[in-house]
């Protein structure tokens, strides 16, 4: 655990893009910006993240990237890497005003 938080603290510090695979989707990589690190409210280490590729439970539209955040549970992530390119985000994002992370670690 303590080097997946490391790699998304990282990457959230140089915004730079993490790939990983998520429990329960069939070994499937997701490609994201991770804005928020932090604990939600059971306690549990997640990630507020923007995601612009790869599979996802409720698809990506690139077409409305408002609705492409998710909120990603640590213990899940399996693979987790940096990887070069564009940092992405939508005009929506706060850490102020998410709901996600109830208590914040690091945040862009």
């Amino acid at each position: 655990m303590a080097s997946k938080i490391k790699t998304i603290g990282d990457a959230i510090d140089f915004k730079t893009i993490i790939q990983a695979k998520y429990q329960g989707d069939a070994g499937a990589v997701r490609t994201f910006c991770p804005h928020v690190l932090g604990n939600s409210s059971s306690g549990q280490k997640v990630v507020l993240c923007f995601q612009f590729a790869g599979y996802s439970g409720v698809p990506i539209d690139p077409s409305l990237p408002i609705k492409n955040w998710r909120c990603l549970r640590l213990s899940k992530l399996k693979n987790v890497v940096a990887v070069t390119g564009p940092w992405r985000s939508a005009t929506n994002y706060s850490a102020v005003k998410q709901k996600n992370v109830k208590t914040i670690d690091k945040k862009v």
